[in-house]
């Protein structure tokens, strides 16, 4: 009881709370709790503790099913819990901005590159905390990418050994890039159960996303994804993405390079009975997990779509509603 939003209101404590307030005006707050999460924990440490929780929460409720949001890292548990534990207790999963596929900023700094986009940062850190002043002027006036330097040197002596034995770090790697990762920096025999979660997690769920994604569809789990792009990762690696979570690896979609239109004569290759090419042609979700439930936001960064009033509506209407089966039901809400 101690997480439903009324009670988290009480407390004055509401994590995510945009999210959870918003869904408190849409559904009540004694409709909606909130499960948080260990972020250190892998992802199929973090299923067992979601399927938990819904277990207690269906059990005290006495409902049968839940509607359920998983944002950034907990759209990845979410998908995570849903591949292990299947779709029987959910009717609609949203899943905003979620790091499916782990996010390229956590391999490059892995992989011993910290190329900080300062002034993106400081545009991105703004927009979370609602601050209107521009600082990003302040790091296009004054040259700091000295810092990177420093700060990389920082992370190798003081943050490595510890977040290597983060479940979470090893899950967030992009798939691509895990094994030679894993095998150059877990060598010393003492993450073997780390390795064994982390295989698990990559070759058996992130692998086959997009046909769990299609099973929990034809099973009736109404699932779909929300995700900002048109921005470099802060941590400069040029890719396409909010800010934080590549788009690639939040729906799967090819696109390209921020700043940049897909390759002359580019066709889709999939999805022949509609076109999911963004009308900027930058971006092609016909690849992606979920080609019909998939939408675009361009330029949203990480995680505020909830601040994004169309957005917002859009997501409390798939996550509590039937209305909007795809990306073709509404005209207000087009894919792009």
């Amino acid at each position: 009881e101690d997480t439903r939003l009324d009670r988290l209101k009480e407390m004055k404590y509401y994590p995510d709370h945009d999210s959870l307030l918003n869904l408190g005006e849409k559904a009540g707050d004694k409709n909606v709790y909130c499960c948080t999460l260990d972020w250190r924990l892998g992802q199929l440490d973090n299923a067992e503790v979601l399927n938990n929780y819904i277990n207690d929460l269906l059990e005290k409720t006495g409902k049968s099913k839940v509607n359920i949001m998983g944002v950034s890292f907990g759209g990845q548990v979410v998908a995570s819990y849903l591949t292990l534990y299947g779709g029987e207790k959910v009717n609609n999963a949203v899943l905003h901005c979620p790091a499916l596929d782990g996010s390229t900023i956590v391999s490059e700094l892995l992989k011993g590159n910290a190329n900080v986009k300062w002034s993106d940062a400081l545009d991105l850190y703004c927009s979370y905390d609602k601050v209107e002043q521009e600082y990003s002027v302040i790091t296009d006036l004054l040259d700091i990418s000295f810092i990177n330097g420093f700060l990389m040197d920082f992370i190798n002596a003081e943050l490595l050994d510890f977040f290597l034995n983060y479940g979470s770090v090893w899950d967030l790697v992009p798939l691509g890039e895990y094994a030679a990762l894993r095998d150059k920096l877990l060598t010393d025999g003492t993450h073997d159960e780390i390795i064994r979660k982390s295989d698990a997690y990559h070759f058996d769920i992130a692998a086959k996303r997009a046909e769990t994604f299609e099973k929990l569809k034809s099973e009736g789990v109404d699932i779909s994804i929300i995700a900002g792009y048109g921005c470099e990762p802060v941590v400069s690696c040029g890719t396409n993405s909010d800010g934080v979570i590549d788009l690639a690896s939040a729906t799967g979609a090819f696109c390209a390079a921020p700043d940049e239109t897909l390759p002359d004569g580019y066709a889709q290759s999939k999805c022949e009975n509609h076109c999911h090419i963004s009308p900027a042609f930058t971006v092609d979700a016909s690849t992606g997990y979920l080609p019909e439930n998939t939408w675009f936001v361009e330029d949203m960064y990480h995680g505020l779509g909830v601040n994004e009033a169309k957005v917002n509506e859009l997501i409390m209407t798939l996550l509590t509603e039937e209305s909007i089966k795809d990306v073709h039901s509404s005209p207000e809400y087009p894919q792009f």
